[in-house]
């Protein structure tokens, strides 16, 4: 039984291996008559670093561009916003203005409208007394000569 355990222990290792060099989509190199590229020299490597930093450098320097653009805009809006606070406040103190002068006119209003009212009842009996003397008429103002 020793070499049926030694047997299985070198076949299927290499079994594996064989069968892993054949899957589908593994071809070699040198199979399918192709050469590896030649290793990138240290100017490629060069060229391509500096054409990161340059790309780099551009993004960063729209960026830039970009944050003084919206720097710009944060301020027109802060101007805005300290303007429309000016007319705001303009018009609060103009709204307490009329409020004051609206509670004044009222207030002389309803003087007025006591006033009326005393008047009126005033009027009321000096009409009441000028209907009792048309009615009884003083003898003094009969003797007098009217013209008609």
């Amino acid at each position: 039984m020793a070499p049926a355990r030694t047997l299985r222990h070198f076949v299927l290792p290499i079994l594996m291996l064989a069968v892993a060099g054949m899957a589908p989509g593994r071809v070699s190199a040198q199979s399918a008559g192709q050469t590896a590229p030649p290793p990138p020299t240290a100017a490629d490597q060069l060229r391509a670093a500096q054409k990161k930093l340059d790309d780099a450098r551009g993004k960063a320097l729209a960026l830039q561009k970009k944050a003084e653009e919206l720097e710009q805009d944060i301020q027109r809006i802060r101007e805005g916003l300290v303007a429309a606070a000016r007319v705001i406040q303009h018009h609060e103190h103009r709204i307490d203005e009329l409020e004051t002068r609206l509670a004044e006119l009222n207030q002389r209003r309803q003087e007025i409208q006591d006033q009326f009212k005393e008047r009126r009842a005033q009027l009321g009996q000096v009409l009441a007394a000028l209907q009792r003397m048309a009615r009884n008429p003083p003898e003094a103002l009969i003797a007098q000569p009217i013209s008609p």
